[in-house]
């Protein structure tokens, strides 16, 4: 529900800001920026009011899937998220989350190569000091 509401936000930003819109630079990238932004907006919302994650149905299984995602949009991963700078932030999602590589990252928010990989060091430190140096692994970046 966090994420789809996110996106349903953007779609509304970008249909009523479209006049805002430039024409320089890739549209994409302005898009991808008011879709980060109304992440950021809906993680922050969602860790002011932490709520538990739902019991899972004992009849069915949770995947591991299912349960990294309560984590993020309920749990410490979400409150650490939080906490990050939107210029992190919009680097995580990019490679963590849609499993970009730092070259196609940088194209897609307007960054060079170098910055995008400073900054996805500089957001796993954050997120290891926030959550503990085991308690979180953003797995193989690229």
């Amino acid at each position: 529900a966090l994420v789809a509401d996110a996106v349903e936000d953007t779609f509304l930003a970008v249909w009523k800001g479209a006049h805002r819109w430039r024409g320089d630079g890739d549209v994409g990238a302005w898009i991808w920026g008011n879709g980060v932004r109304q992440l950021v907006t809906h993680l922050r919302r969602a860790g002011r009011r932490a709520r538990p994650s739902p019991l899972p149905d004992l009849g069915t299984a949770v995947s591991a899937e299912d349960r990294v995602l309560d984590q993020v949009a309920f749990g410490d991963v979400a409150a650490a998220l939080s906490r990050l700078s939107p210029e992190l932030l919009e680097v995580v999602q990019a490679m963590v989350f849609d499993g970009l590589t730092a070259r196609e990252a940088g194209r897609m928010l307007g960054l060079p190569e170098g910055t995008v990989k400073g900054r996805i060091r500089k957001a796993k430190a954050e997120l290891r000091d926030a959550l503990g140096t085991t308690a979180f692994e953003l797995g193989d970046l690229r």
